[in-house]
């Protein structure tokens, strides 16, 4: 659909959600466990997430624009099916990244968060709705492990140990202000893991 197609009308039912990953301008600053605002001049996008939520804001200034990151769910890919792959095979211990910290999210949390946010009409900006507490990725990998009973060892090791194509933030946590002030409190991320777990391996 065209930008101009989009009615101003619509606003109110239209949900976004933008699931992109941040990090500073100079790539190395961080969201240090933000409450829900828009990107200023410190921070940029990347990817074309940071686009994507400033034309729905425009076009649709009541719409919701859901952030979300750390995301698994049924089929994958995800990080979490990659690392129960890894951990079910032979081999030298594993390096998982432990300065990186987040909050992973299943897409059930996120689906039920917009279920939610689709009861309050009056809601509108930006929401975050990722689980609750936050970990590392080695945090994330012993816990899957433990919950899978794979025996593999893990080695955590720095961001410069294992460089990726696109800088990632050491700090990509989320704090779910607007949802705790409506009187909703997402999972604990290990809660929502184990019941991922049980149904998905």
């Amino acid at each position: 659909m065209e930008r101009n197609q989009l009615a101003p009308s619509a606003a109110r039912s239209a949900l976004g959600a933008s699931a992109s990953a941040t990090t500073g301008a100079d790539g190395t600053a961080v969201w240090k466990t933000v409450n829900e605002r828009a990107y200023d001049t410190d921070f940029c996008v990347v990817g074309g997430g940071l686009a994507g939520e400033c034309a729905a804001r425009e076009i649709l200034p009541g719409t919701v624009v859901l952030r979300i990151a750390w995301l698994y769910g049924a089929g994958g890919p995800s990080f979490v099916h990659t690392m129960a792959k890894l951990g079910a095979q032979e081999g030298a211990p594993l390096k998982v990244v432990n300065d990186q910290r987040g909050n992973p999210t299943s897409t059930k949390t996120v689906a039920d968060v917009i279920r939610f946010l689709m009861t309050k009409p009056d809601v509108s900006g930006i929401v975050h709705g990722t689980c609750e507490d936050q970990c590392t990725w080695y945090d994330l990998t012993v816990e899957l492990f433990r919950l899978l009973g794979l025996k593999r060892e893990i080695v955590p090791c720095t961001t410069e140990e294992f460089p990726r194509p696109a800088p990632r933030p050491h700090n990509s946590a989320l704090k779910k202000s607007v949802l705790n002030l409506l009187g909703y409190r997402t999972p604990n991320w290990k809660a929502a893991l184990a019941e991922f777990v049980k149904t998905e391996f």
